[in-house]
């Protein structure tokens, strides 16, 4: 259907230290959030009324690549679950 929504963000507020002209929502030096992220990630796109078919998947952030590989996958997860 014409005007679908076809594109996402997911914000990841997640950065090591926060840079002295940097913004954004975030938090820094906060690992031990992670999985109050996810958690909280999952509830939210579950309150969407279906699952959404996506051409583009952007994250930001924050640092997306601080969860590293393992919260990566993990974020991937999550976003794959919904249902």
């Amino acid at each position: 259907m014409k005007g679908d929504i076809r594109h996402a963000y997911v914000h990841v507020p997640f950065c090591r230290h926060r840079c002295g002209y940097c913004d954004f929502t975030l938090v820094a030096g906060r690992d031990d959030l992670f999985e109050d992220y996810y958690t909280a990630l999952g509830i939210e796109l579950k309150r969407l009324a279906q699952p959404i078919e996506l051409d583009t998947l952007y994250l930001g952030g924050g640092t997306p690549s601080h969860l590293g590989p393992e919260g990566i996958r993990h974020l991937f997860d999550v976003l794959h679950d919904v249902k």
